[in-house]
């Protein structure tokens, strides 16, 4: 069974802080790989967390550095 947007938004959260089980990633992955919004999501929390990071780092929020995240 497919997990829900919400149940996704919340693994995608919890993916910027820790690393996800397997089964976590899979049902994750292949959520994302249907569904463009919840892609969308993905993609928006790691530039906001990246953004964040430059930001405290003594960077510029004007043209933050994006470094896609490595799976």
């Amino acid at each position: 069974m497919m997990m829900s947007c919400k149940e996704i938004t919340r693994l995608i959260s919890i993916s910027q802080d820790r690393k996800l089980a397997l089964p976590e990633r899979m049902q994750m992955k292949f959520h994302t790989m249907m569904c463009s919004s919840c892609a969308n999501v993905n993609k928006q929390l790691g530039f906001i967390r990246k953004a964040g990071k430059d930001q405290a780092n003594g960077g510029s929020l004007d043209r933050p550095t994006i470094v896609p995240k490595s799976e």
